[in-house]
């Protein structure tokens, strides 16, 4: 147990100084040793978080989880690894289970949040239409659509593709059922 609070203290004295890799690297070790351990992979969840590895750091935290699904902290890292990777249906699953774990006001407040898309959904949507992929992009913003009704941004791109595609009725007629954005 000293052990485990020493390589703990050492890896939280990285991440101060801005090591993430050596870390990263120190709780991968401790996790071979003690693969169930909640506290170190729940650490390292939100350390791969912070370095933008939302895909590992879900699996990572997926076990803190399962472990100890009493704790907040593992519930609150893994909806938001979960969110930034896309896994929108999982986000979901977690509110429920985040009931009598999480006050409802601030479970409202990640109800909330995944309604948001995460940055890369829109970063990919652009970036096919700014290379001139309109079929990948009309195919993108239908399944933006899909996760995010009531977001306008999934619905303009549709939009966007319709026009520079020369499908003017098509747009016109999304005008009819998009949400109105508010400021």
């Amino acid at each position: 147990m000293l052990q485990l609070n020493l390589s703990l203290l050492k890896a939280q004295a990285l991440v101060k100084r801005g090591q993430f890799d050596a870390a990263i690297k120190l709780y991968r070790s401790l996790l071979r040793l003690m693969p169930l351990h909640p506290q170190v992979n729940s650490l390292l969840g939100g350390l791969l978080i912070h370095v933008g590895q939302n895909e590992q750091a879900a699996q990572v935290l997926e076990v803190a989880f399962k472990v100890d699904p009493s704790n907040e902290e593992h519930w609150i890292r893994l909806l938001a690894a979960q969110h930034r990777a896309g896994n929108l249906v999982r986000c979901r699953e977690l509110l429920v289970c985040g009931e009598g774990l999480i006050p409802q006001e601030q479970l409202a407040l990640f109800a909330h949040g995944i309604s948001q898309p995460p940055a890369n959904r829109l970063d990919s949507l652009i970036g096919l239409f700014k290379k001139q992929n309109y079929v990948s992009a009309e195919i993108s913003a239908r399944m933006f659509i899909e996760d995010f009704p009531e977001h306008p941004f999934g619905w303009a791109m549709l939009r966007d593709v319709f026009k520079v595609t020369g499908r003017e009725i098509e747009a016109q007629a999304l005008l009819d059922d998009a949400p109105v954005a508010t400021a």
